[in-house]
Order: structure tokens, then sequence, then C-alpha cells
């Protein structure tokens, strides 16, 4: 299925990835995409054709599908934004970057607007984002392992968001899968690790930075039997 074109910022071109809120069938909130780069994008002006476009974290982008993060606070946490006017066709699009400061804060969403999961569909979608996320949270820490082995101490920042929450059955292999590949690798205490398979992990939390000794051996053994552990009833 051809993607379809939306904008083109910087060189970049920006295609449609998912639609969040529509007005009269027109989309006036929706997500566009390039590689692995999201831009969250806002009408403005639906007559005017007229556009605010940011490009938020994919985790900020998670916050706010999730309903942890508003619709409004997405946008203004970042530092800067493109204002679209749209021409006859996309090449004669005016796009002009800004600071967040030069904003139409008239324009943006109502400060408790939070963004509800309307369907399955958008439901199966953030759980897929969210998977995709933290598939690629536990390959990034894996690398920085094997490019900083043989260092006396080295500093290891740790995926700061995990939710498996209606995890499938194949998220879970992968998940163990990763999290086995880690072994003398990685270091959770024994207590950590009680602690860990005795909480739930249907809840999102936090897990913070650490120094990791080079000696520190990452034991947090899981079996077959444990599997439900990671499915949502």
């Amino acid at each position: 299925m051809n993607k379809e074109l939306c904008f083109v910022i910087e060189k970049k071109k920006l295609y449609l990835e998912k639609i969040l809120v529509e007005y009269n069938d027109i989309p006036i909130f929706y997500l566009c995409r390039n590689d692995d780069e999201y831009y969250l994008v806002l009408c403005s002006n639906i007559d005017e054709e007229k556009y605010i476009i940011v490009k938020p974290a994919r985790m900020e982008v998670l916050d706010m599908l999730n309903g942890k993060l508003s619709m409004r606070d997405i946008i203004l946490r970042q530092e800067s934004f493109w204002k679209v006017v749209a021409g006859e066709d996309i090449s004669m699009d005016s796009v002009e970057m800004r600071p967040i400061t030069q904003i139409e804060y008239e324009a943006l969403p109502y400060e408790d607007a939070f963004y509800e999961i309307p369907s399955p569909d958008m439901e199966e979608y953030v759980r897929q984002l969210e998977s995709q996320l933290l598939t690629e949270d536990y390959k990034e820490i894996y690398e920085k392992q094997q490019d900083m082995q043989g260092m006396e101490g080295y500093l290891v920042e740790e995926p700061h968001y995990l939710s498996l929450e209606k995890a499938s059955l194949i998220e879970a292999k992968v998940m163990i899968e990763i999290i086995n590949s880690f072994e003398n690798l990685l270091s959770i205490s024994a207590e950590d690790n009680r602690k860990i398979l005795q909480g739930s992990f249907s809840e999102t939390f936090e897990v913070e930075k650490k120094i990791i000794p080079e000696s520190a051996r990452f034991d947090f053994q899981i079996d077959n039997s444990q599997i439900d552990m990671f499915i949502a009833a």
C-alpha cells in the first residue's frame, strides 16, 4: 500500500502515519513519519490550510497516546515548530521553522485536553508502538554494553518506560530472549530480582540510571512457566 505524502520539511518526506483526531472527516491532529522520526501535525486553520508541526520524541508520543501527556503540552515542550501553509501542491508549501515561543497559543488544544484512544484499532497501534520502543531500547542497551566492555565502570541508561500491559505471547518471548542476552552484562541485585518477579508487569514503571561495574552479572532468569507473568489477563 502506497503511503500518503503530507509534507516535505528540511528535505525530509513526511508520510501519514496515523490520524488521531478528525473534524468532519478532515484530519486535524495526526502523526506523520520519516523513517524512525515521528512528527505531530496540528491543523490550526482548516479553511486556510495552516499547520503547526513539531517533532517530539517517540516516548512523548506514547505518553500522549496513553493519556499521560496533554495534547497541548507535547507541543509546548518542544524547542521549535514548523509553521506550514499549504500551497497548490506540496512543493509549493510555505514552511517556516520558528521558536516555540512564537507559536499561536490560541490555536492549540485546551490545557486539560488529553487524548483518549477511540477504537480497538488505535489501541492495537499504541501497543505495537510501545512494544517496538521497548525492543529497540533493550537493543540499544545491549549495543552500549558491547561497546563499553573492558572499562572499570560505566554508565548505562536503561529504558525509562516499560509497559507490558496486554503484551502478546510473542512479545513476551522476544523480551525474554533480549533479557537473557544481557547475561554477564547488566547488574540487577537479587533483591531487585525478587521485587520484579513479585511485581505487576501490567504497570508502567521508571528505571533510573545505574553505574554498572564490569564484573557485575545479570542473573535474572526466566523459564517458560513464567511467561504468563508478562501477559495481561
